[in-house]
């Protein structure tokens, strides 16, 4: 991700000398000016027939495009420049064609009118403010704006909690600081003289597609197949994540097939598991350790320290800084200092490509569709004969327990009744904090699959972790990629109907779908267990716990209370 800033001064606005100071400072090479009093726009990095773009944009599907473009057209020699080229030729409907990772500020001079757009995922950042002075402000990181004399950089504090207990609905449009908002995934800012507004410009719809299971599994095979190859285009040095999952698994492999069929090759594969020790006997490292020989890549664990912890409980306490960097950005370092510039990650499979049909089988039984319940846990229930159907009838009498309505796990509430014991109560800070933390944990009611998962993509939690690899990402020059997000993916996925996702065991569509780049034993043997990883964090939370810094600053308490929870949400889970 390559930083970016873009400023419009309107006619009117009472800033523009400081607006254009800051423009003007700016190191960055994306950078665009547009006053009242400039034409052309100072500082455009692409520019086509009077639409000037700054921004990062990477399509995954150039095809797509050009097919909208007379033949003339065909000769845009960067993405940037071909996303002009489109719009300029069909207008905002380019967008149903796009394809790829893509957050970029565009002006339209023959309009007089700003368009920010963010692709379908969030897999790039937008940040965006109005000064008190008219001017308005778009960049790819808060710190850019903040570097305006006009913008407030007061933190938000239900937005300082919803980061630490991963409410991402909460962020999806807002940033750590009052006056900072984001452009939210799929959507478009518009702003001209007399009017701003967000309008959401993509929803994934379940495609209604009468075709065979085996069918299924073989359309989503040839989409991830299709997504992997486009995230490494071009010349990398690539990297990958390896946590021993079927997600990250599928991705690596067939990375690396397609790198090495032009003489190319992963440069490493990192996992957040910790060293193993002399003598491995945990499933989870031989696991791993497995998948990498079989890759041909070295493998990198993740040797978390009590050092780091520290550091970690440091920086939580410092104003707007974003947490989900514990592992991660050991991994970024590592991985910068290896060579890669590209790290690709199987995040967001769970929800779409590999989505294991939570919360079906009761929703199967809610519609009283018994028949199908019934086929879905024997399919998932190993042995043979009575036992195989009592395993069965189990898994049904568990299902039909799940309740109706919105609850929050007991272990949330249990840790938060032991720090209220403990005096730590997160309402002295925040009077409706309960109401933040009851949404993060929040389970909605069983449903169908494709319902189900837009729910998920609704929750925010897939934005924020990518918001926050984005920025540790940028820091050292490393860009991350997941391919089983991709527009193409997940669309195809919330169109597999739900007696596909019944059919087998846990995953069925997706186990066959990767078994051919994966192999027979990992694609369907027992999914990855993390002991070790969980062990080590919470050995070093207990040494670290009693030097928690402290602070007065609301900010500051917040972090205090979440490491608390953190801590008390490990224990109970090992009782």
């Amino acid at each position: 991700m390559r930083p970016f800033l873009m400023a419009w001064c309107p006619p009117g606005c009472t800033d523009q000398d400081a607006t254009s100071s800051l423009l003007r400072a700016s190191t960055h090479e994306e950078r665009l000016l547009v006053t009242s009093v400039s034409t052309p726009p100072e500082r455009s990095t692409t520019e086509w027939r009077g639409l000037y773009l700054s921004g990062n944009v990477r399509l995954d599907d150039r095809g797509a495009v050009l097919r909208l473009l007379p033949a003339s057209d065909h000769g845009a020699a960067s993405d940037q420049e071909l996303v002009l080229r489109a719009w300029r030729s069909v207008g905002s409907g380019v967008l149903e064609h796009l394809t790829g990772a893509f957050g970029f500020a565009m002006w339209d001079s023959a309009r007089a009118a700003l368009l920010v757009v963010r692709d379908h995922l969030g897999l790039q950042p937008v940040y965006w403010t109005t000064t008190p002075g008219g001017s308005v402000l778009v960049g790819s990181d808060p710190q850019l704006l903040l570097a305006h004399p006009q913008v407030d950089a007061r933190l938000d504090n239900r937005a300082v909690l919803a980061e630490f207990v991963n409410e991402g609905r909460y962020l999806l449009s807002r940033s750590l600081h009052l006056a900072i908002a984001k452009v939210p995934p799929a959507s478009v800012l518009h702003v001209e003289p007399g009017r701003t507004e967000v309008r959401e410009y993509w929803i994934p719809k379940p495609m209604p597609v009468e075709r065979s299971p085996e069918a299924w599994v073989e359309g989503l095979a040839e989409r991830v197949r299709v997504a992997v190859a486009a995230a490494v285009e071009g010349e990398g040095p690539y990297g990958a994540h390896l946590s021993g999952g079927l997600d990250s698994a599928a991705v690596s492999c067939h990375a690396q097939r397609v790198l090495l069929a032009r003489g190319q090759a992963l440069l490493g594969v990192w996992s957040w598991s910790p060293p193993p020790p002399d003598k491995p006997v945990d499933g989870e490292h031989s696991r791993i350790a497995r998948l990498a020989m079989q890759l041909g890549a070295p493998l990198h664990h993740t040797a978390l320290t009590a050092a780091d912890l520290r550091r970690s409980m440091s920086d939580a306490l410092q104003p707007g800084v974003q947490t989900d960097l514990l592992h991660e950005e050991l991994v970024a370092d590592s991985a910068a200092r290896t060579g890669v510039k590209v790290m690709l990650s199987g995040w967001g499979g769970d929800e779409f490509a590999s989505f294991n049909g939570r919360g079906l089988m009761a929703w199967q039984l809610r519609q009283r569709r018994y028949g199908w319940a019934a086929r879905g846990a024997y399919a998932r229930s190993t042995g043979a004969g009575p036992r195989r159907m009592v395993r069965a009838a189990r898994t049904l009498v568990r299902q039909h327990q799940v309740p109706d309505s919105p609850w929050v796990p007991r272990e949330i509430e249990a840790a938060m009744g032991a720090l209220r014991a403990q005096g730590w109560d997160v309402r002295d800070v925040l009077p409706d904090g309960d109401a933040v933390i009851r949404a993060a944990f929040e389970l909605k009611p069983p449903a169908a699959a494709a319902t189900t998962q837009l729910e998920l993509l609704g929750r925010g939690h897939l934005t924020k972790r990518i918001e926050t690899w984005a920025h540790a990402g940028s820091r050292v020059g490393l860009e991350y990629r997941y391919p089983l997000l991709d527009r193409r993916v997940v669309e195809y996925a919330v169109s597999i109907p739900d007696a596909v996702h019944l059919r087998g065991g846990s995953r069925w569509v997706f186990r066959a779908a990767v078994q051919d780049l994966v192999g027979s034993a990992l694609a369907w043997g027992q999914l990855k267990q993390e002991p070790a990883k969980w062990s080590a964090q919470a050995q070093l939370l207990s040494q670290v716990e009693p030097e928690l810094p402290q602070g007065d600053a609301d900010a500051a308490r917040i972090a205090q209370w979440w490491f608390r929870a953190r801590r008390e949400l490990i224990r109970l889970s090992q009782q």
